[in-house]
């Protein structure tokens, strides 16, 4: 069975669904992303339907991609990650590894973010590198194309 849902058109600034997402904890480059310059512009606040990519087993990113794009569908989008972050909490079950295009935190380093929890209470706004494997428990969200 595959997770599905739909984000409704949504127009808030990021700062504005950074708070709608009501996390117990939200790592500071994460926030200076969002609230930064690097955060992406684009008009992207159009309803959209995300999906839940999943595995049985650990993978890499390229292996994410190629699955994400034999089912047609797309990279999701920063913004994509603060509004599905926004949706009621019960809907997530995390970690959900938002591969949408990276940002530099300098030295080399790419970030992307992640929905996830601590113990399986605090939910949890942090990030990760695009690179290594990721556990069998990650899901990764995608959006379908627009019709």
């Amino acid at each position: 069975m595959t997770d599905t849902f739909l984000l409704p058109t949504d127009t808030r600034s990021p700062e504005e669904l950074l708070m709608a997402g009501e996390y117990d904890s939200v790592t500071p480059e994460t926030k200076d992303f969002v609230l930064g310059e690097e955060f992406s512009t684009e008009d992207d606040s159009a309803e959209v339907i995300i999906e839940l990519v999943e595995f049985d087993r650990r993978m890499i990113v390229s292996e994410v991609f190629a699955e994400i794009r034999q089912r047609g569908l797309l990279r999701p989008t920063a913004r994509d990650c603060l509004r599905f972050g926004a949706t009621p909490p019960h809907a997530q079950r995390p970690p959900l590894v938002f591969l949408h295009k990276p940002w530099h935190i300098g030295f080399g380093i790419l970030r992307v973010m992640i929905l996830g929890n601590l113990f399986g209470r605090e939910r949890r706004l942090y990030t990760g590198e695009p690179i290594g494997r990721w556990p069998e428990h990650y899901r990764f969200p995608a959006r379908r194309p627009s019709i």
